[in-house]
Order: structure tokens, then sequence, then C-alpha cells
């Protein structure tokens, strides 16, 4: 059945009337006077030996949709002043974005925690949803464009107009639209996108039938290759996005239960049910073992932004990997404990590091850390949920945590370091310094420097090291900086490291090719493989392959009974092989009957007898 555009409207604002903590509906009367920065600061209630710091706020910035640190530890700030519109304008798409829209650049040059030095990179920039920094400039999510600002001298001032990667993303409702740009361990920029703008994204003169389609999902651009791909679909407003020490992401939602993990190919529970059409018929749920919605009895809890797995030293070891969020409803930050399970992850609440107590101005929009530990949370400073308040479209907060001090050296620029110190800090455990490194030198590569040095450190890293990660990084810093060859990833897929076997998966697949040998490594892993998430990266090979070895590959993880069990590989099988039937309905038909996964078999047989 088809929905009309205007009963999704009306849809979702039934939705957000019943979910959210304060209705849009809420009149003037309503709204408490906003707090000074002083009182905001008194509100917050905090673990011991946490020390909280107003880095910047209003008149300086505001309204902060994104921050990210840089490779000299300075605070960029996406001041997006047009978001502070109310909610469902009628065609917001078409107005011009509020001329204070900026991209800033805060520095903190005595560790005081607070910020002296600022600079503006651009304000030739309107409804900025995201800002991620690499290879020669900085790219931001700006809909209807992912727009890339070249500074390849690095001075903080643009060379030259910025490009448009990308068009077509939507901004009928503006907290559902692109956000959140991270760099994922393959080397891909990823990035959210919400689930009632209906994009429809391509290059730029892209005819408008070779555009793809996206609302709620995930999607990725690869910087070097100038490529364009949805990586998954589903849930429903993603507002934050992190990767794990093994590369799995992690994402938290604003409008459904609060985790998911997310794997390439994958189709996950929409937000409304119209989003799943025949032949998906089911969607992949969250891995959350609770419900936030529960904590102070808030029913606003299940909104949350931002997501960041803390890898650095500054905190306890107890906060070491685990993930932190910001939690809308209840003006807090808090962290979760994630755990394998099957082919995916398990989560369970382990804290609240802050809470903004009697503050019901603090909205936060996004978390970083920095180069010494320390943590930055923005903090859009509104008193509704989604924005609008005529105080709220002036104000705008960051604020810096640290643990048992207040002040923090300086930090030496990276790009200033040779090329193995670099590569010692791509394997080490501190993702501040290991993904920024790795980038710097796959930037390195491209211009030509000789890296043979470091490339054979990585080599005998790889095969030498008795420590999982340490190979595992070592893995994607060989694939992001000069491309694992077939011969290597065919070696690779028979790793002692079920995680290096399942990358090397999803890398022999980038270009959607695969020589004969390699696919028949892929049969014998389907056929013997016991680790579950080599046959999760299995299952998502299948959308990738030509139809001759998908068939035969569909036809071996289908034998595996053992994963009727698995709350994802039989929703992943189905995803893989349900193109079948439109190519041969007649070996389609034979493949289902002999499944031994239950739900392929119900799903193949309700799509095999559908009228």
């Amino acid at each position: 059945m088809k929905i009309s555009y205007y009963t999704v409207k009306l849809l979702s604002f039934y939705f957000f009337l019943i979910y959210s903590a304060k209705s849009y509906c809420d009149s003037p009367k309503q709204v408490p006077q906003l707090p000074t920065l002083q009182e905001s600061l008194n509100s917050i209630e905090k673990t011991k030996d946490v020390y909280v710091t107003a880095f910047a706020h209003e008149p300086v910035i505001g309204n902060p949709t994104a921050i990210f640190t840089d490779d000299r530890n300075r605070l960029w700030v996406a001041e997006n002043y047009s978001y502070s519109r109310p909610m469902y304008n009628s065609n917001p798409a078409i107005q011009a974005p509020d001329e204070r829209d900026k991209i800033s650049i805060l520095e903190d040059t005595n560790g005081d925690g607070k910020y002296d030095k600022r600079k503006v990179f651009t304000e030739d920039v309107g409804f900025v949803y995201g800002i991620q920094y690499g290879f020669g400039g900085v790219y931001v999510a700006a809909p209807p464009n992912l727009l890339f600002f070249p500074d390849r001298n690095r001075d903080d001032i643009p060379d030259a107009e910025p490009v448009v990667l990308l068009d077509g993303w939507a901004i009928n409702d503006e907290h559902t639209t692109i956000n959140n740009l991270n760099w994922g361990p393959d080397g891909w920029l990823y990035g959210n996108h919400g689930v009632f703008c209906d994009s429809k994204i391509g290059k730029p003169g892209t005819k408008i039938e070779d555009r793809i389609r996206l609302n709620a999902g995930f999607w990725r651009y690869h910087p070097i290759k100038n490529e364009f791909e949805v990586f998954a679909r589903g849930t429903g407003n993603p507002w934050g996005m992190d990767f794990d020490a093994y590369g799995q992401m992690m994402v938290t939602l604003s409008s459904m239960p609060h985790l998911w993990h997310i794997s390439q190919g994958a189709y996950y529970q929409p937000m409304m049910p119209y989003e799943i059409d025949p032949p998906i018929y089911v969607g992949i749920g969250d891995i959350g073992q609770h419900s936030h919605t529960a904590i102070a009895s808030n029913p606003a809890n299940h909104a949350h932004a931002g997501a960041l797995f803390y890898t650095g030293s500054l905190f306890p070891e107890s906060y070491k990997n685990k993930l932190l969020m910001l939690n809308i409803g209840n003006r807090a930050l808090y962290y979760d404990q994630i755990a394998p399970e099957k082919s995916s992850y398990s989560v369970t609440h382990a804290g609240e590091l802050l809470h903004f107590a009697n503050n019901d101005w603090f909205l936060g929009s996004g978390i970083q850390s920095g180069a010494n530990g320390e943590l930055y949370i923005s903090d859009f400073n509104d008193y509704f949920l989604h924005g609008g308040t005529k105080e709220g479209r002036e104000t705008g907060r960051i604020y810096r945590l640290t643990y048992q001090t207040k002040i923090l050296p300086k930090v030496t620029d990276l790009n200033l370091l040779s090329d193995l110190q670099l590569a010692k800090y791509v394997l080490g455990d501190d993702n501040w310094f290991s993904r920024r490194a790795v980038r710097i030198l796959t930037e390195r590569r491209l211009n030509k420097a000789n890296l043979d040095q470091t490339l054979e450190f990585f080599y005998k890293e790889f095969a030498n090291s008795e420590n999982e990660l340490v190979r595992l990084r070592a893995f994607f810093a060989l694939q992001r900086i000069i491309g694992l060859d077939d011969q290597r990833l065919l070696s690779a897929l028979s790793d002692s490291s079920a995680y290096i076997r399942a990358w090397s998966i999803q890398f022999a697949l980038e270009d959607r090719q695969i020589n004969s040998a390699i696919s028949d490594e892929l049969l014998r892993l389907a056929k013997n493989d016991q680790a579950s998430i080599v046959r999760l990266y299995l299952a998502s090979a299948l959308q990738r392959m030509s139809d001759g070895p998908k068939w035969k590959l569909a036809e071996q993880l289908l034998n595996q009974v053992a994963d009727n069990e698995d709350p994802v590989l039989p929703k992943m099988y189905w995803y893989g092989i349900k193109d079948l039937y439109v190519s041969d309905p007649l070996t389609f038909k034979k493949l289902i009957g002999s499944s031994q996964i239950t739900l392929v078999k119900e799903l193949g047989t309700k799509l095999l007898t559908k009228p």
C-alpha cells in the first residue's frame, strides 16, 4: 500500500506527540527561562573527579550540530542557525539558509579548558549537519549537498569554492537529513540519514532515474575513488555513529530503541512500517538489553545523539571501550557496555558520567574526544526537543570534560611526525591517534611519498604480532594505504582471526568482482567456518556477487542449521538471495525448498506464492 507524503507527515506528528517529553504545541508561557551559562554549569551532577569547563558558548558560537577535533587537537564546530525553526515548516528546502551559518575553529592554547583562539573557516555554507577533516580539505554535510572545501596548505582558508561531491540530499524535515560524518576503518567516509527526508542522491548532473534513493539508513563515500554507496537501510533517525575496535559500526538513534549494530547490506526495523516493502518483509532489530526510557521515568529518554567509543587514557580504565552517548530526554551523558553475541552484539547500561539536573535547556548534539583523552560535548541549547525557541536560536554551548586535572598539555601537530612515528600510532589502542595517523599516511601515499619502510613495518606486525587487534589495525592500514591484492586477501581468508577473515571478505568484494580462487575459498568458509561473524560477512557478500557464484554460496549458507538460533543471520541470508527470484524463479524455488533456514523458507514461500 502506498502512503502519501502528507500521511507520513501526519503519522510522524503523532509519533512525536507520544514519545517526546515536550509537545510542539506547548505554549510560550510553558517555556522556562533560559539558564545562564553559570546556572547550566551549576546544574551538572557528575562523577567524582570529573572537571567540566565551558569551552565555548554564545555569542561566540551558536547552534552546534556537529563537532570534531583535527590533527592539531583544535575543535571544529558546525554552527547551524538555519536549524532553529519550528519543525515541519511548509517548505524549508526552498528557503535561504540563515546567513550566520558557518564552520568555526576553536583552539585552547594553554590547556585550561576554554578556547582562547578562534577562526572562521567558512561562512559560505548553510544547513550544516556534519563536518569531517581529511585529504586536503573538509567534508561538509550541507543538504542538498555533500561538499568538499579544499585547504591543501592547511592555512584554515578554503583554497577555492567548495566542490559539490554529491547532491540530492533532502531537507524537508530538518532533523532527519544527512548527518554525522565519520571515517570508517576501511577508509570510506560514513554518514547517517534520517527517516522523513526522501533523498535522491547522485553526482551533480545525474539523471533522476539514475539516482540512489535513501531515507532512513547509512551510506558511505570513498574520497579517492569518488564512489557513493548505501551501506544499510532502515531504523529511524540516527544521530550518532562510531566503530568499535574490530571495525563494527554502532549507531545511536533519537527516535527508536537507542543502539544498533549496522552491517553492510542489512535492512533494519524501520520507524515507519511503510518503509519495508516486499520482498524484504522483515527487518533486523536493535541490540539493546535495556531501555533508557525507564531511567528517571522520562518518556523522552528514547532520544539520543552522538556516539563515541572511549579509548583515551585520561579517564579510568573502567571507561575504556565503553560507548558514550548523549541522552537528550534525561539531559545526560550515558555509557554502555557492548559485548559480542553470536553474529552481532548485546549491550547493557554501564552508567552515567554526567547529568544536567534541572536544566531543561541542555540539548546534546555531539560528543568527541581530544588528544589527551578529554571529552567535548556540544549543547544545541534549546528547550524543545528539536529546537525552535526564540532564545535557543541565539545560543549554543560546548563543554570540556577532564578527569583529575584541569590543565592539559599542548599537542604536537600529527602532520609534523615521521612516517614511522605515525605507523606506531596506527597500531596503538587510542583511536584519536590511530585513526588520524592512518589517514595522514594514506594522504602521503597519494602525494607520492615513499612509504616502503612503513609498509614493511605493517607487514611484519601483521605477520608476527600476537595481539589480534594490532594485527587487525595493520591489516586495515595496508588496505587503506595501498590496497590489498587478491593474493594477500586469499591468504587472509584463512587467517587465525575471525575478524580478519571477515574483513577479508568485505575487502575482496569492494569492486563487486572476485576471481575463482577467492570464490572457492568463500565456499569453504561458508561450509566449515565456525565463526558467526564470518558468516555475517559472507551474507553481506551475497549482495555484491554476480548470480553464478552467489547461487553456490547461498546454498552453503542455507545449510547452516545452527544459524536458525541467530537473531541476524537468517534475515541477512534472505536479503542476500531475495533478488535471485527475478533472475531465475525455478532455481530460486529449488533453493528455498532445500533451505535449512526456517525464516528463509517461510519468506521465500511467501514471495513465490504472492499474487
